[in-house]
């Protein structure tokens, strides 16, 4: 059966009304419906489907984690090259990081001074879903045209949160991996490492590495919470 673009849409506008009635009613006990009566089956079906879209909409202890981030940070950043024996570069930057849908995600702004290289800009998002039950997140910048998308694993103690993105390499083209490493030092106080492939060899190095520290007036409002 051939589905029609009106079809899809108000298949969307159904599922997003479902949502917001959820979001607004408070947990009901799902009622098993006599089975030779279809019309109450398929009202106990739609809220069943109304309870878990409300369930997938929450903010939980992992997306409270991320908040916990929010606000403007200034970065002391080392660059490593690739060859043995070059000099890492050394520049800074400043990162913002914004709340957005009340708190479901998290927008990184990042832009720094590459000396020869120019200016540097790039951005990305993080969130928890609640239904895959796993950290996720997208970066983009000024460097190319692709996004890296990946995972994230928090230690057990909380400060750490390791990241697993996937890009295509300009020089191998195509998809490589490498790993972000975020290590809380501080109530106001992070390092973030970026470990990823020799474009030269393909062996595992240190690319870069940023110290952070939140800005005074952002961590004093941060320590208040």
């Amino acid at each position: 059966m051939k589905v029609t673009r009106l079809q899809l849409l108000s298949g969307a506008v159904l599922a997003l009304a479902a949502g917001s009635i959820a979001l607004t009613q408070p947990a009901k006990k799902v009622e098993t419906p006599a089975a030779d009566d279809p019309q109450a089956k398929m009202a106990a079906m739609m809220l069943e489907c109304m309870m878990a879209c409300a369930e997938a909409a929450k903010v939980g202890p992992e997306h409270e984690r991320l908040a916990k981030a929010v606000g403007t940070w200034r970065g002391q950043v080392t660059t490593y090259m690739p060859m043995p024996g070059m000099e890492p570069m050394k520049h800074e930057c400043v990162t913002t990081i914004t709340s957005r849908m009340d708190g479901r995600f998290f927008e990184c702004q990042t832009k720094g001074d590459m000396g020869d290289m120019g200016p540097f800009e790039g951005g990305g998002l993080v969130g928890y879903d609640n239904v895959g039950k796993q950290y996720q997140t997208v970066w983009f910048d000024c460097m190319g045209t692709g996004m890296a998308i990946g995972t994230g694993e928090r230690s057990s103690d909380g400060s750490t949160m390791t990241w697993t993105l996937t890009y295509n390499c300009p020089v191998k083209k195509g998809p490589v991996q490498m790993k972000q490493i975020e290590r809380i030092t501080g109530p106001d106080t992070m390092v973030l490492e970026v470990v990823g492939p020799n474009p030269l060899t393909g062996e595992a190095f240190k690319m870069m590495e940023i110290s952070y520290k939140r800005e005074k007036a952002e961590a004093s409002a941060s320590g208040a919470n």
